[in-house]
């Protein structure tokens, strides 16, 4: 798998400082890297095939977050990490579906190591199946496409964004086959994709209208693990 990542920093020096970062995390991985130093030489350019964008949310006459709603406007499904001096815009973030937003402090390699992996994970997995024996017959299902899963009844129900199916199967054994993936047992009759969550309130997640109950008891390591999935920006 090669891995497309554009860098957009208006200042030369930190471009070419994060650019050789980037080359060194990832020297053992197949990546192609173009560099920009304005948001017009980026939104010119081939968005296409880009997997990943490293983006300045400060630069200069542009603002990072207002590149980024353009490229989300395009339907470009790259993973967005935002890197910046500004503390107070995380939130901002999460509106174009950023994975992650790094201050330019002292623990930026690090954080962009980490980011970068996570992204990794996160390109390999996707488009990623898993197949389930129905009553119907043998379905292949995308991994994104889950929403949650439910005990009901003697059944275990599984959410997509389109459809519901109905298999017999302990949840127990679908739990063991989403392990690598961004889910999460919150209940004890319910699995939830973490990527999905659109806001929490107290014991409970969201899923768009969906009200999901999280166990009291795992509270605190959903809220841990959700940050984690949703790039630390709630």
């Amino acid at each position: 798998m090669n891995i497309n990542i554009k860098i957009c920093e208006d200042n030369e020096v930190q471009l070419k400082y994060i650019e050789e970062k980037v080359k060194i995390i990832l020297n053992d991985i197949n990546c192609n890297i173009e560099c920009f130093t304005s948001a017009g030489a980026l939104l010119n350019s081939n968005l296409d095939k880009m997997d990943i964008l490293i983006l300045d949310l400060d630069l200069g006459t542009e603002w990072g977050i207002e590149v980024a709603k353009e490229i989300r406007a395009r339907k470009i499904k790259c993973e967005i990490i935002f890197l910046t001096a500004l503390e107070n815009y995380s939130r901002e973030g999460y509106k174009v579906k950023a994975f992650r937003y790094i201050l330019k402090d002292d623990n930026m390699y690090a954080e962009l190591e980490e980011s970068l992996k996570e992204c990794i994970k996160e390109l390999y997995n996707k488009n990623k199946k898993i197949k389930i024996d129905t009553k119907q017959g043998e379905y292949y299902l995308d991994i994104d496409d889950i929403l949650y899963l439910e005990v009901f009844s003697k059944e275990l129900n599984i959410h997509t964004n389109d459809n519901l199916y109905k298999i017999i199967s302990p949840i127990n054994l679908f739990e063991k086959k989403l392990e690598p993936y961004y889910f999460f047992r919150c209940h004890k009759s319910y699995i939830i994709n973490l990527k999905k969550v659109t806001r929490i309130e107290k014991n409970t997640a969201f899923i768009g209208d969906v009200l999901i109950p999280v166990s009291r008891y795992k509270f605190k390591e959903f809220k841990t693990l959700l940050a984690k999935a949703l790039g630390d920006i709630l």
